[in-house]
């Protein structure tokens, strides 16, 4: 596929005949780069591009993809919600009696208790005696039946709602399954929030049916009770009270209405804020190490902006009509007591008398051991020391586990080492301030961090504050993503969608270069920045980087062992240790007895399988 269509179609071998086909310069580019001799320069190469990107947004031909026409969905109705509850039926009739008998106790009770103060203003003792006790056998006998008839009552709801839930769950699942991929684009149909759909949603309707309904069917069976004793016993007084109570019912209702309301809005316009706060501490890792907490919390304070008003507005309104809310008191004293009371491991804000203002990028590991702390039986670098000289570049290769991106995280000081010291210029990376340390470093990883917002709003991430328009159109050249960039409708008002799923891998990576150039750091640290990409964009990718490199102290970690034959110095990793170190030839040279040569042909032995395949 090239751009979107269908170039070429057939097997390995009909394939590899058209000599001038995409197919084959994709096979003739991996082999020739298998050949290249040792330390000679990379042959440049054909390459088959497309010039045109005219139809990428439209339909095929030119023309744009047909609207689906709109769907009538059924209102939500609470007869269809009951209506699911029909395989337990047996269960609904025995909730709703036990619900009834239930709520005639609290009636009956409040007559008992009533009957009790009358017995005091009788003259004969004996008389008084027999009928306290027996209005303690009744107080008793009523205890027994509402302890016995709430159990059955609950077990039966409980046992609905439950099944009621399963049932709500497993359609909805089954029905989302069923939808188009473009639903799925949506940010309201992202992850997570079908996840709360899934999860809160059917909960909520577990808690209407088995909780709520419950409640429902006491409060008519108790009010119905209540009001026949009422007539019964003293009518005048029933009637006055009766009369009275829809008033006391509106009233209820009134409030309950103006605090829905108050609340929905309030949601609405946190919504916002509340997207920002939750991919900041989904995208720790990024924000970390690009230093951006400032940056975040300048854009949650614009965001809130809004919000602050609409609360300053209803806050009158609450104020006035429901007094102090002790809900929303009681739960900020709880997010208090899960959050705001830790105090992180690492402050990256503390010595102040040590932030830093440039560096020259000398990095030294001095026997380190390391274990990560969801780990703390596996320990992952054993003794490890590595000298990494200002403005070289330096590869970590090695087998999975072996430690390569562990060393990443240690020099942006993600973990501290159990044992050992992290030196940068000299000094341990803890004695810094670690937030003005961080700006003078740029991460590039495996599978970069793209936010939901524009293509130059995740460039200009982490950059200082006074950049112009040129700036990231350069920083966008230097990274080879402004020509793709320019190809889009609204160009770098492009937005990149949920983790950046508009883009593809490679476009992202692009843009995760741009950043860090825009940064102009003077530690790069690539983690697999070329991984899972095809021979041509690794080609490109790689050129990318190389140029990115010079002149600044650059450690490289691997999977593909052909993207560091350009590093001044290779150090190959084993169990948390430093086994071998050189040049790329070098190394060679030790031939079987040494560890990178074996990684060589090992990754050799898999791009001819998978040539084969």
């Amino acid at each position: 596929m090239q751009n979107g269509c269908v170039v070429e179609i057939g097997s390995h071998d009909e394939l590899i005949q058209h000599q001038s086909g995409l197919y084959a310069s994709f096979v003739c580019l991996q082999q020739i780069k298998k050949k290249t001799p040792t330390g000679a320069s990379s042959t440049v190469l054909p390459v088959i591009m497309s010039q045109s990107n005219t139809s990428r947004l439209g339909g095929f031909d030119g023309t744009t993809a047909k609207e689906y026409p709109n769907t009538i969905t059924p209102k939500s109705s609470v007869w269809r919600l009951l209506s699911m509850t029909s395989p337990e039926w047996k269960q609904a009739i025995l909730g709703c009696l036990s619900a009834m008998l239930f709520g005639a106790v609290q009636p009956l009770y409040g007559f008992t208790m009533g009957t009790i103060l009358s017995v005091f203003f009788l003259t004969n003792h004996d008389e008084i005696k027999e009928k306290i006790r027996t209005l303690a056998f009744c107080l008793s006998g009523l205890s027994i039946f509402a302890f016995l008839i709430n159990i059955i009552q609950h077990y039966n709801f409980e046992y609905l709602g439950e099944y009621l839930t399963y049932r709500i769950r497993k359609t909805m699942l089954s029905k989302i399954l069923t939808f188009e991929v473009a639903w799925f684009d949506e940010d309201e149909n992202s992850c997570g929030a079908i996840f709360s759909r899934l999860g809160k949603d059917a909960e909520l309707v577990r808690s209407l049916v088995g909780d709520r309904m419950g409640i429902l069917v006491q409060t008519f069976s108790g009010v119905t009770v209540a009001w026949t004793m009422g007539l019964i016993i003293s009518w005048r007084l029933a009637i006055l009270i009766i009369a009275v109570q829809p008033i006391v019912i509106l009233s209820f209702y009134d409030k309950r209405v103006l605090l829905k309301r108050m609340s929905t809005k309030a949601i609405k316009v946190q919504e916002e804020s509340c997207k920002l706060a939750s991919e900041a501490v989904y995208n720790l890792r990024t924000i970390t190490a690009f230093s951006a907490q400032k940056r975040i919390l300048q854009m949650l304070e614009k965001a809130q902006e809004c919000p602050r008003r609409e609360n300053t507005r209803q806050s009158w309104f609450a104020g006035i009509g429901l007094g102090c809310a002790e809900s929303i008191t009681t739960l900020n004293w709880g997010l208090s007591f899960c959050i705001l009371d830790r105090t992180t491991r690492i402050e990256p804000r503390v010595p102040k008398k040590s932030k830093v203002e440039n560096i020259t990028g000398q990095i030294h590991f001095r026997d380190v051991y390391f274990a990560y702390p969801t780990r703390p039986n596996v320990m992952v670098c054993q003794g490890l020391s590595i000298n990494i000289e200002a403005g070289k570049s330096k590869a970590l290769v090695g087998q999975s586990g072996s430690g390569k991106s562990t060393v990443i995280g240690l020099i942006e000081r993600f973990y501290d080492p159990i044992q050992g010291v992290v030196e940068i210029d000299g000094r341990d990376v803890r004695s810094y301030h670690l937030r003005s340390l961080r700006k003078h470093m740029a991460l590039v990883s495996q599978e970069p961090t793209l936010f939901a917002g524009t293509i130059r709003e995740n460039i200009v991430y982490g950059a200082p504050e006074k950049i112009d328009e040129m700036m990231i159109i350069e920083a966008a050249r230097a990274a080879n993503a402004h020509d793709f960039i320019s190809g889009l409708k609204d160009v770098y008002d492009t937005l990149c969608g949920d983790k950046g799923m508009q883009l593809s891998g490679g476009q992202k990576r692009r843009v995760a270069i741009a950043r860090a150039i825009l940064r102009n750091p003077a530690v790069l640290l690539l983690d697999e920045a070329t991984s899972a990409l095809d021979s041509q964009s690794e080609k490109v990718m790689q050129g990318t980087l190389e140029r990115l490199r010079l002149g600044r102290t650059s450690v490289v970690v691997a999977h593909r062992l052909t993207t560091i034959h350009n590093c001044e110095l290779t150090v190959v990793l084993d169990q948390g240790k430093v086994v071998e170190k050189g040049t790329h030839s070098s190394l060679l040279a030790k031939r079987p007895a040494g560890t990178y040569y074996s990684l060589i042909n090992l990754s050799r032995t898999q791009t001819c399988k998978l040539t084969d395949d």
